[in-house]
């Protein structure tokens, strides 16, 4: 084979030219500390440092959420903290107050303090933490608690509102005040009590992958026995210090009703096909999509603004009636809108009931609309949770063997209350004195209770609002705690990511630069055996 000089010329030329490429190579991975800048450097490794970066990045994210969670909770912790105080005296003041040897100026000098309270209590509700209401729910942007002044039958009757809603429109008020014009003012959609689903709005902080912590402090624990429980208490309180003199005892009155929107049956709705529907409320259109077969209030409830908003839909046979706290209506896919009516339902409401009920031997009997119940013979604790739930129980799952569509439930200020959902039927409940209930008893749409102002039921209430209180700080500590174990548990993560991305991308220094000295040797003897190999050119013979 002739070997040509040019052949000769080309070959050292792109030798010479591979050893310039290794050298530059080795020169940016000196200069830059990276083995890997471009995928085809190592497709693999490549692959890997993306993925160990989003991994550090994500990370890094998780650890900046942590810290403002932590820093939200210690703010609430402060405000609740802050808030049982003011509940520690109003305690000192009602117990002050139950002494009957209190002259005139001690009372106006309490009621004073009492006053100053209730506007603290406002207050603390509407704390304010980096531009943002701690208590606010989704709506962190304004204050969430409002004191307004409502006129019934004459009278100025303050209220407190939470998010543009009444908390306990029926709350306590003058005893002289009409029922006709209390009930007026209760039945009026426009004063409807915010419910529980509506309070139920958790601001839920991402700080893992899938991995979520509620860490606001709102709902129905906080605002209905927290503020509107110390708030409701200091008003009772107020009334039972204007008791004249001459009087014995003092008394309120209570409101209670039970209402909801609710639409006709609407037809074509049934899971035998795949449905679609579009639910308004206010300005916003929620389309909802159900394939055959699916349980659509299960699709309803994975939406958080129509679960809120308390969105139900109850089978009809082949129809479906929707219901819900607030206005809305629903527009089935090439239908026309149902807009659901305001619908009170009628209630039957008890006395209150305090300390232990003993069912006799044999049992006691309650008679609701010709069910009757018996009541087994033992201990039910009213100022207890599980005392409480143990004779609703009882009385719930008779009512629903017996194919009854009425509820009962206990009040927030433990009395029994019977409630036709289903229907605006009205219906009767008889029971035994120990119950509350000892006569025939009429549902109605809406109930006046009359109640006897007393200072020892103030204290135990307020000893309700002060465990449920440190229930909640209790419950802070806990998530604090765990955010801090969280926390370190990402730091040591991110430790580990860089560790690994150090190996897979950053060179070994050392290496490199001896490996840099051996392409430069190379390369400089490359060009020394080139130029004797060359033959010389016709120019070099003119020189």
């Amino acid at each position: 084979m002739r070997i040509t000089n040019n052949m000769m010329i080309s070959n050292m030329m792109r030798n010479l030219n591979n050893h310039m490429i290794n050298l530059d190579k080795l020169d940016n991975q000196a200069s830059t500390g990276k083995r890997i800048s471009k995928p085809s450097d190592d497709p693999v490794g490549m692959s890997t440092i993306l993925r160990l970066s989003s991994d550090i990045s994500s990370h890094e994210q998780y650890k900046k959420n942590i810290d403002e969670s932590l820093s939200w909770l210690d703010a609430s912790e402060t405000a609740i903290t802050q808030l049982k105080d003011a509940l520690q005296r109003v305690r000192e003041l009602t117990v002050r107050a139950s002494n009957d040897t209190l002259t005139d100026e001690d009372r106006a000098a309490t009621k004073k303090e009492i006053s100053q309270l209730k506007d603290q209590i406002v207050s603390i509700g509407n704390t304010n933490f980096a531009g943002k209401f701690l208590f606010a729910g989704y709506n962190t942007l304004d204050e969430p608690f409002e004191e307004v002044e409502v006129d019934i039958d004459g009278k100025t009757v303050k209220r407190l509102k939470y998010n543009g809603k009444f908390l306990s429109p029926g709350g306590a008020v003058d005893p002289s005040i009409d029922d006709t014009e209390f009930k007026n003012f209760l039945i009026n959609p426009l004063n409807k009590e915010l419910t529980s689903t509506e309070l139920d709005q958790d601001k839920l902080i991402e700080i893992g992958t899938k991995n979520y912590v509620d860490v606001n402090i709102t709902g129905d624990e906080l605002v209905q026995i927290g503020f509107l429980g110390t708030y409701d208490t200091l008003t009772r309180l107020e009334m039972a210090l204007d008791k004249p003199d001459n009087e014995d005892s003092a008394s309120y009155k209570k409101g209670f009703i039970e209402s909801e929107y609710k639409t006709t049956p609407i037809s074509g709705l049934d899971n035998s096909a795949d449905r679609k529907l579009v639910i308004t409320v206010g300005d916003d259109n929620v389309e909802i999509e159900v394939p055959a077969g699916e349980n659509m209030q299960d699709i309803i409830n994975e939406n958080d603004f129509l679960k809120n908003k308390g969105i139900k839909v109850t089978p009809d046979g082949t129809d479906m009636i929707f219901s819900g706290d607030v206005e809305f209506s629903v527009t089935p896919d090439g239908g026309t809108a149902t807009n659901a009516t305001y619908v009170k339902h009628p209630i039957v409401v008890g006395e209150r009931l305090e300390g232990t009920i003993d069912s006799p031997v044999g049992g006691m009997t309650i008679d609701v609309d010709g069910v009757t119940i018996t009541i087994p013979e033992g201990s039910y604790n009213m100022d207890t949770l599980a005392g409480r739930n143990k004779l609703t129980d009882i009385i719930e799952d008779e009512l629903k063997n017996n194919g009854s569509d009425i509820k009962v439930k206990m009040t927030d200020d433990n009395r029994l209350m019977f409630v036709n959902e289903s229907s605006s039927t009205v219906f009767t409940v008889k029971a035994q004195s120990l119950l509350g209930i000892d006569s025939d008893t009429t549902a109605e749409e809406c109930v006046i209770k009359e109640q006897e102002l007393s200072t020892t039921d103030i204290i135990g209430d307020i000893d309700k609002n002060m465990t449920n209180i440190l229930s909640i700080i209790s419950d802070i500590g806990g998530k604090t705690n765990r955010l801090e174990l969280d926390q370190k548990r990402i730091e040591d993560n991110i430790l580990n990511f860089n560790k690994l991305l150090s190996k897979t991308q950053d060179v070994d220094m050392a290496e490199t630069i001896m490996k840099m000295k051996m392409e430069e040797s190379v390369y400089k003897a490359a060009l020394s055996v080139g130029s004797r190999i060359i033959q010389p050119s016709l120019l070099d013979f003119l020189k």
